[in-house]
């Protein structure tokens, strides 16, 4: 039996792969695709398949100038630059700007204990730090080098000297943990609003190199680039998105929609004197694919008074990607109308999810089930008319109330059978029968939001219920029976309760006890903050937590909430489509909550209000996988992004 990548994903998570060609040269078959699951047994410490985490700064030190005096003066900037990427303790740093002896010389003497070094021979050295220790260069020769940045201006151009003698570095270095590959370049090109066709150069140029030298090795491009594309008034060129085009493509760590803010800049205008210029021209990019980056910051610190250069140090952790770049498209039961509905639930029981749609206009309201094919794809339709509804006030919920496995439907429509929920049980095989009608926790009001997730820890989905207009905002806990009925359980007392009608209420298991947990949003309480009230197992939940990290006051905002790294806790996930460019924020959940930084997810953004988003395990992996879409696209297709775990 061979093992499939996807298995030593979700099984093997250890250190160094490059041990294991010797290790297992010695203790097991010829190949690892020749081994029995049973024969990696013991392995966990021996194997990796992914990038492990590291953390990479990019910091602008400024040269050394005459009129920079008394606290700006190198001399006495120097401890500080040294203190503060000292406190963020980088895996791997580059600086611009390093041009004078005394910089070199000092940053060389403060870190040489524990990072190697690449100091380029030229007269403006891209210098390039590694932590010794998790790093190391990579075998053979043309592993390291520089190139210069061609100036493309006249010499009675006003850009001819800013542009004449700029470099960037380039550098191998291999993870001695994971085993993983890296190619890592450091720029910095001509600077003014005037001289924007330098930085395009200098975008081409790097570019070229990529192609020329990474061979498969993972990207990383870091610098100032002097280029704001959320201010062009200031810097009026295309060289960030020369980089971002192409192929490998690149992806910055952080992304913004809109102009330039005081939070965002990483030019410190305000250095000498108070400024409202606000401009961020400092970058770390990824390669996308594999990798991706999470924890982005800009580190304003200040020591006596001031930050220990014109340009903040930017700092973010390299890190595996969440879902594959790639996507399947599949355009069945989709339609180009706002009134069509989709759902993706395993109403099969084989353990992916399939896809549910509904238009009230189509098919008499029947319901149609595509059945997954467990790669992202799903067969032909399943039409399926018992329970369907040609009313558009119907809501559809597909939830295993009955612990088969198999996703049951459930329909309501406040207007018809007195609100009460109507169950119709799966056939496992995208049909569904008649059940009964619920008489407990029925509901002829419009502003009631029903919920199924399973509260108990039994397999059975349980009902609740929450209208912000009774009951004081309370959710009301229906628990299931196991055969499609529920019973009455309590008016939960703690505070997880709105009376807002933005509120949020959404319910997963964020602490990995197999039991959902209550999850509380509301845009005019807590800052915005997501509040997490843990399952106790009996319907009844206890305060967790207040997230901070993807806080929002914009009723705009959608959160979701599933396990898309299969480890067994709900993960939140950010989403606006006019924020940081349509990206998704990913915050990774934990026992104990969410993290406080975000990861950055590429794969199938959009900044359009139309798109519509969903997280259900398609191919069996045991996480939750991407699906993207929206009704306006041209094909109407909805389009799977495959979790890499």
């Amino acid at each position: 039996m061979k093992i499939e990548t996807r298995w030593l994903r979700s099984h093997l998570q250890g250190s160094a792969l490059v041990a294991l060609s010797t290790l297992w040269s010695s203790c097991g078959p010829a190949t690892l695709e020749d081994a029995e699951p049973q024969e990696l047994a013991g392995l966990e410490s021996a194997v990796t398949v992914d990038h492990r985490p590291f953390t990479v700064m990019t910091y602008n030190v400024r040269q050394v100038n005459a009129e920079d005096t008394g606290l700006y003066s190198w001399t006495q900037r120097s401890p500080d630059v040294i203190k503060l990427i000292s406190a963020r303790n980088p895996d791997i740093f580059g600086v611009q700007e390093a041009s004078a002896a005394a910089i070199q010389n000092d940053l060389i003497n403060a870190f040489q204990a524990n990072y190697d070094y690449y100091k380029p021979s030229n007269g403006s050295p891209k210098m390039i730090f590694y932590r010794r220790s998790r790093f190391g260069l990579a075998a053979g020769t043309d592993v390291q080098g520089y190139f210069s940045i061609t100036n493309p201006y006249a010499t009675s151009d006003a850009c001819y000297p800013n542009a004449s003698g700029r470099t960037a570095a380039w550098i191998k270095l291999d993870d001695k943990l994971s085993g993983r590959q890296y190619f890592l370049v450091n720029s910095h090109p001509a600077h003014g609003v005037n001289c924007g066709l330098a930085r395009e150069k200098n975008a081409e140029l790097i570019r070229g190199v990529i192609t020329q030298k990474s061979l498969g090795r993972s990207v990383i491009v870091f610098g100032d680039f002097n280029s704001d594309p959320q201010n062009p008034a200031s810097t009026n060129d295309d060289s960030i998105a020369m980089l971002e085009g192409g192929s490998p493509a690149l992806y910055r760590s952080a992304r913004h929609t809109g102009a330039t803010t005081a939070d965002t800049a990483t030019f410190n205008s305000s250095w000498k004197s108070p400024s409202t210029n606000y401009n961020r021209l400092d970058y770390i990019l990824v390669s996308g694919g594999d990798m991706t980056t999470s924890d982005q910051l800009i580190d304003t610190s200040e020591y006596d008074g001031i930050s220990p250069s014109d340009h903040f140090a930017v700092m973010a952790t390299i890190r595996p990607a969440v879902f594959n770049a790639g996507s399947t498209t599949d355009a069945q039961g989709n339609g180009t109308s706002a009134s069509t509905r989709l759902y993706f639930a395993d109403v099969t029981g084989d353990g992916c999810a399939d896809k549910l749609s509904w238009n009230p206009t189509l098919l008499g309201g029947a319901t149609q089930a595509f059945r997954g094919n467990c790669n992202g794809t799903f067969g032909p339709a399943i039409v399926h008319d018992n329970g369907g509804s040609a009313s558009t006030g119907t809501a559809f919920y597909f939830a295993d109330v009955n612990g088969d496995a198999c996703a049951d439907k459930i329909y309501w429509n406040p207007t018809f059978d007195t609100g009460h929920t109507r169950v119709y049980l799966s056939n496992c095989d995208g049909t569904f029968r008649w059940t009964n009608s619920n008489e407990n926790g029925g509901s002829e009001s419009a502003a009631t939001t029903f919920y199924f997730a399973d509260l108990t820890g039994d397999k059975c989905a349980d009902k609740i219920y929450w209208n912000p207009t009774f009951d004081s905002g309370r959710a009301r806990v229906y628990l299931s029976n196991c055969d499609g009925t529920f019973a009455w359980s309590n008016t939960n007392t703690d505070a997880g309760s709105s009376q807002n009608a933005d509120a949020h209420f959404y319910f997963a298991d964020v602490t990995g006890d197999g039991r959902a947990d209550k999850l509380v949003w509301d845009v005019a309480a807590d800052s915005g903050r997501t509040r997490v009230y843990a399952s106790n197992g009996n319907g009844t939940f206890t305060f967790l937590t207040s997230h901070m990290g993807g806080s929002s006051g914009n009723p705009e905002t959608r959160l979701y909430f599933a396990d898309v790294n299969g480890d067994g806790h709900a993960d939140k996930l950010f989403w606006r489509p006019d924020y940081r460019e349509g990206r998704i924020q990913v915050y990774l959940g934990s026992a104990t909550g969410f993290s406080g930084g975000p990861l950055m997810n590429n794969p199938g953004y959009s900044q359009s209000a139309n798109t519509q988003y969903f997280f259900a395990d398609l191919d069996g992996s045991g996480a939750a996988d991407q699906i993207y879409w929206n009704y306006g696209a041209a094909d109407g297709g909805s389009r799977a992004y495959l979790s890499r775990y």
